[in-house]
């Protein structure tokens, strides 16, 4: 048995747990595994490789009941895949918006356009109804076109 996804002391009791009724255990996923026990932190990587394996996934739940019962659950539990679903689909969500953002940049760098329409009215050297004042003499530097 494997435990994954559980901060120490969790670790550290149901790894107790599982000596004390004879299961060994292991550090990491790989094909001599039986268990995969997941808690709220699981990476995904570990848990698809141990279902890659055909090891049998156990929520903390499941394991306790286990242990008490000897039942192993014959149906993977439906929300350790949901839960690794969720966490691909935030990752891939967050790159492609990270991506977005990129490729925007890029595009307005390459594509610079003038919009051609009247930004501002001089009246006495100044840019009337801005709420500071450019002298007509900084216009070009500005790049404010009349």
């Amino acid at each position: 048995m494997c435990f994954t996804g559980f901060d120490q002391s969790d670790k550290s009791r149901l790894s107790a747990l599982a000596k004390e009724n004879g299961i060994d255990i292991k550090s990491d996923v790989g094909k001599s595994l039986f268990f995969l026990c997941v808690g709220k932190n699981k990476g995904w990587r570990k848990v698809q490789k141990a279902s890659d394996y055909g090891v049998i996934i156990l929520t903390e739940e499941q394991f306790i009941n286990f242990i008490d019962t000897g039942e192993i659950p014959l149906e993977q539990d439906c929300v350790v895949e949901n839960d690794i679903s969720k966490s691909l689909e935030k990752d891939v969500n967050t790159y492609k918006s990270m991506i977005d953002e990129f490729s925007l940049s890029i595009r307005t760098v390459r594509e610079f356009r003038r919009s051609n329409a009247l930004i501002a009215v001089f009246v006495d050297g100044y840019a009337a109804g801005w709420r500071f004042a450019v002298k007509e003499c900084y216009k070009d530097s500005l790049d404010i076109k009349l």
